[in-house]
């Protein structure tokens, strides 16, 4: 199973912030897939940013060789190899 790392979860969040958008990205765990979370660090519900964001996360995950699987909220999800 691959995995990501820290270091790529601080240049994701890196990338983010140059974006200029609200959100940052924490790793939970490996147990199976790997699971992460979406913090919304203005609580504004601003949904042209949250399109942006997961545009630039399924960029980014796609350069890695990951596939998302989001949750119904949208605000966890899981990576897996692609």
């Amino acid at each position: 199973m691959k995995y990501i790392s820290i270091a790529e979860v601080l240049t994701l969040n890196q990338k983010i912030k140059e974006a200029d958008l609200p959100y940052q990205i924490h790793l939970r765990d490996a147990c199976g897939k790997q699971s992460l979370w979406i913090e919304d660090l203005n609580d504004d519900k601003n949904d042209q940013k949250r399109r942006i964001l997961e545009e630039l996360l399924a960029e980014y995950f796609h350069s890695l060789h990951f596939i998302l699987e989001f949750s119904e909220d949208r605000m966890n999800f899981w990576i897996s190899a692609n």
